[in-house]
């Protein structure tokens, strides 16, 4: 019973990548373990209140910010393309770019302070 589960559970995994595929390379991610992951890649406060949005071909990482913290993102551009590249073991993108629209990760208690 046990395998049978896994087995459907990895059948499944590979038809959701296959399905995401098509979704994420129109958005300029190869793959989506950057939209996946994202919390794990500038932490958990940043992750409430943002969430990659594109990936341009000239590097530039679209994010979509919560509220009016773009301006303080900005300050941060630095740090977070470091956490990134950490992440990736290389440049991932170059430049950060910001739009203000809702973000609809998680609750937005824990605000940028």
């Amino acid at each position: 019973m046990y395998r049978q589960n896994k087995q459907q559970a990895s059948q499944l995994a590979t038809n959701v990548r296959k399905l995401t595929r098509k979704i994420y390379g129109k958005r300029g991610f190869p793959e989506g373990n950057i939209v996946n992951n994202w919390h794990s890649i500038v932490g958990v406060r940043l992750a409430s209140v943002t969430i990659p949005d594109r990936l341009k071909g000239n590097g530039t990482l679209q994010i979509r910010v919560s509220g009016p913290i773009a301006t303080e993102l900005a300050h941060m551009e630095s740090e977070i393309l470091e956490q990134i590249a950490t992440y990736y073991g290389y440049r991932a993108a170059k430049k950060l770019s910001f739009i203000q629209e809702p973000v609809n990760n998680h609750s937005h208690k824990n605000k940028i302070k």
